[in-house]
């Protein structure tokens, strides 16, 4: 509720711990704040007419940055729109109480059509465990048709890849995986992470060659999305 332009005096300090049932004095708050200094909290004292004042200098983000990163949450076409609101809602709240709101209420709607899968954050966390332990993962992949049903790619056939890294690009996701096969680029593929379908990590690790084209795997973003000739 602090920051430092909204300061609390030691008697506000008191009625705020009331309403949570804390029973406090003078004292006991200034106590309490020299063992949260001791800990590491940034908390500077100031002065209002006859009484001390506090509040938080050290936040993790500062405002333009927050509302950096809520712009960007804003314009990834892979997060659903709800999906959308609860994270814009989390990242206000990392400022204080009086910068939240004037960071939600002076947040643009940017005109980005928002994908459907809501399912976008678990696959996330599923692939990223994959990548980092270097596992083969499996799923079924699918694109909308125009009523916004699922068509599942060679009648729901299960894909089993080997997964490289996430890659962001216009908006959307993708999971690169490595393949020694003649239609992968490179023996590379992008995934569309928001047309990815039940998603598993299998017990098997990958490949030997895949490994090794992990380094590689920046240069990719430039060869399949821009263009760019060359070989990985």
């Amino acid at each position: 509720m602090t920051d430092s332009e909204h300061q609390m005096t030691t008697q506000q300090l008191i009625d705020e711990l009331a309403k949570c049932n804390i029973s406090s004095e003078r004292k006991s708050i200034y106590r309490d704040i020299e063992t949260l200094r001791s800990n590491g909290y940034e908390i500077l004292k100031g002065r209002s007419w006859h009484d001390n004042t506090y509040y938080v200098n050290d936040r993790r983000f500062s405002v333009s940055e927050i509302k950096i990163i809520m712009d960007a949450v804003q314009s990834a076409a892979f997060i659903p729109a709800d999906k959308t609101e609860i994270l814009l809602d989390k990242l206000a709240d990392l400022g204080c109480k009086y910068r939240a709101e004037l960071l939600k209420r002076h947040t643009v709607q940017f005109m980005t059509v928002k994908h459907k899968n809501d399912s976008i954050f678990q696959n996330i966390e599923i692939v990223e465990n994959a990548i980092e332990k270097q596992m083969r993962i499996r799923f079924q992949y699918f694109h909308l048709n125009e009523y916004d049903e699922k068509v599942f790619a060679h009648d729901g056939i299960i894909y089993q890849e080997e997964p490289l890294g996430l890659i962001f690009e216009d908006g959307n996701y993708y999971l690169l995986c490595y393949r020694a096969a003649p239609e992968y680029v490179n023996k590379v593929k992008a995934f569309r992470l928001d047309r990815i379908a039940d998603p598993e990590i299998v017990s098997e690790p990958i490949s030997q060659n895949a490994v090794d084209i992990l380094k590689y795997v920046s240069s990719y973003r430039l060869q399949s999305f821009k263009m760019y000739g060359g070989s990985i």
